[in-house]
């Protein structure tokens, strides 16, 4: 009896190892596909797309601060000309205003007011008709699909990523829960986004 429990428990363990390979293969493969850079090691290009995030009682999360923080490095490093800020009106003027605040020119700010999802920024940029060299900005669990919704409408870019060890002061048990969180959050995303199920909402 023993024996037969131990081999279900083993059977179950390995087909689970199984699924979850499986759930997670098209972020794995997009992973790989697109490279991430830091701002450090950027290439050039015209401009950066940030990719907005949720904006409670006017306030940045540390995620959005670390995508912006990026953007501002792009533009301090002269790797790109202009940021795009990218979310629904109010968040997009509160990305736009901490960018000014971090030290960047209103000049080199433009705002996409039109972008409720990730796709949103992708349409907006391609609307423009230009054929500008572009770097995405977010965290790299998330740039894997923006590289693939963005493909999707006929979007190409580069992405770029805040510096994973400048969170290296955060305990380890709690970046271990949210990245799993995010992880799996991603994976059943890139999934919907692959049988044209993505949901609506910011992100």
């Amino acid at each position: 009896m023993r024996l037969r429990g131990a081999c279900f428990k083993l059977f179950f363990l390995r087909w689970t190892c199984v699924a979850l390979l499986l759930f997670c293969l098209p972020w794995l493969f997009l992973r790989s596909l697109f490279p991430i850079y830091t701002p450090q090691d950027a290439p050039r290009a015209d401009a950066a797309l940030i990719f907005g995030a949720i904006v409670r009682d006017e306030t940045i999360s540390p995620l959005h601060r670390e995508r912006l923080l990026a953007a501002a490095a792009l533009y301090d490093l002269k790797k790109v000309e202009k940021l795009v800020v990218s979310n629904s009106p109010k968040a997009a003027r509160i990305m736009e205003q901490f960018l000014i605040t971090s030290g960047i020119p209103k000049d080199a700010i433009e705002r996409d007011d039109n972008a409720e999802r990730t796709p949103d920024t992708c349409r907006t940029e391609l609307g423009k008709g230009t054929t500008r060299d572009i770097l995405f900005v977010s965290q790299r669990f998330h740039l894997p699909r923006i590289s693939l919704q963005c493909w999707q409408v006929g979007v190409y870019g580069t992405s770029v990523a805040f510096p994973t060890d400048a969170r290296a002061h955060s305990p380890i048990a709690q970046k271990a829960y949210y990245r799993t969180i995010r992880f799996l959050r991603e994976n059943s995303l890139i999934w919907a986004a692959l049988f044209v199920l993505y949901p609506s909402g910011q992100e």
